[in-house]
């Protein structure tokens, strides 16, 4: 019975320790130099500072910026200097704590041969705890350029913009948007959780990938090759030009208008419909596995694929078609260039309409459905199932197979 209330004794003085450890560390950490341990710590109190330096440009051609959060803002501006503000924030749970933390925040300006280096040299401390609350320190660094620059950014956590400048460009970000516009050279662009944003600019070649987020264009001409790329967000090119222009998404839409390709147009996407509208190329590969493809106003050699999905293709102009799909329609309404032309789907109504003028020889064949034509066909073999034969005398090849489905060829100006 004695050694029961001993221990009794033992276990309720180490609970009035524990206990008044835990309100003495509410307001005081257990720290020693270059570690801390915090129970019950909120950082609630900031402490913030604006600093400015200006840079002579001297024989400079290139800017370089490391940071690692905040955000990164780079403009041109008039002069032959580089302008840094920097706009720095601490958090910890005391004003004097809050002071100390923003006063490692240090942001070093070198030059290194014809480079600019602006980097944020502090890494953050480790600072562990129980039922703490840790917010990480920031620094804004807005900086102006001479409007001729090479600009190279990289950033952890935050958005990464630039305007009005000419010279090569490369940003990159983990968490956080890039934006860019009025920018004239190549792009290098990145954001692994963000979305890319592209604006009046003239590259002379583009790349432009994120993992996570949409990638928007508008006004973007390209002279060589252009790529966007998402693993999951929409793609929208808002008129535009390249050499060759390339889209993919495996979750999202892609949509694009008023584009002018020299050479091929690739739109693919896992999930998600592809739509063109007034789009000009050499030729065109569209896919997607789960989704429509829609498509207005096309010239060109034109390939379409989508495992489930339907294809509507209006005002085409002479364009050279392929078009393929398991379980869906297939709507076409213009004139067919130079072939071969072949039409199937698997599961769905083929339907096209087509200028009386027409010069073609076709195959047309359904394995569970009807043939309807208004067109002055000459049939050499007339068949409930199949037909053959030609359209004005014939021409390029034209061949549709609607395996469970029904096909209908109509006049587009009767």
């Amino acid at each position: 019975m004695k050694h029961k209330w001993i221990i009794a004794t033992i276990l309720i003085a180490a609970e009035i320790m524990i206990g008044a450890l835990i309100v003495a560390s509410v307001t005081a950490p257990i720290s020693q130099p270059g570690f801390q341990f915090r129970f019950f710590q909120y950082d609630t109190v900031p402490a913030e500072s604006d600093e400015e330096q200006r840079i002579p440009i001297g024989d400079a051609t290139h800017l370089s910026v490391s940071n690692l959060r905040g955000q990164i803002a780079i403009a041109s501006a008039p002069g032959d200097a580089i302008i840094v503000r920097a706009h720095k924030r601490a958090w910890s749970n005391t004003v004097a704590n809050a002071q100390a933390a923003l006063a490692q925040l240090d942001v070093n300006i070198a030059q290194t041969n014809d480079t600019i280096e602006i980097t944020r040299l502090t890494e953050e401390p480790w600072r562990p705890g129980i039922a703490s609350m840790r917010r990480s320190p920031t620094v804004a660094l807005t900086i102006t350029v001479p409007a001729t620059m090479a600009v190279t950014a990289r950033l952890d956590v935050g958005d990464v913009t630039l305007a009005d400048i000419t010279g090569n460009v490369d940003l990159r970000t983990n968490v956080g948007a890039v934006s860019v516009k009025n920018v004239v050279g190549d792009l290098q662009l990145y954001a692994n959780t963000g979305n890319i944003t592209i604006a009046n600019t003239l590259a002379g070649a583009l790349n432009a990938r994120t993992s996570n987020g949409a990638i928007h264009l508008a006004n973007v001409r390209v002279a060589r090759d252009a790529i966007a790329q998402t693993s999951n967000g929409d793609i929208e090119l808002n008129a535009g030009g390249a050499g060759m222009f390339t889209a993919r998404t495996a979750y999202g839409k892609i949509t694009l208008r008023d584009l002018i390709v020299r050479d091929t147009i690739i739109a693919s996407s896992d999930a998600g419909n592809v739509n063109l509208e007034r789009v000009q190329s050499a030729s065109c590969d569209l896919q997607t596995a789960r989704g429509n493809i829609a498509i207005d106003d096309i010239a060109g050699a034109l390939k379409i694929r989508t495992d489930s999905g339907t294809v509507d293709v209006k005002n085409a102009r002479q364009v050279s078609l392929t078009a393929q799909t398991a379980r869906g329609a297939i709507t076409f309404a213009g004139s067919l260039g130079a072939g071969p032309h072949t039409l199937e789907s698997d599961h769905g109504n083929i339907s096209l309409s087509l200028p009386q003028d027409s010069a073609l020889a076709f195959d047309v064949q359904t394995d569970r459905g009807e043939i309807k034509s208004e067109l002055p066909l000459a049939l050499t073999h007339d068949l409930k199932s199949r037909q053959r034969g030609t359209l004005n005398n014939g021409g390029a090849s034209l061949t549709i197979n609607a395996h469970n489905g029904n096909i209908a060829l109509t006049s587009l100006n009767p």
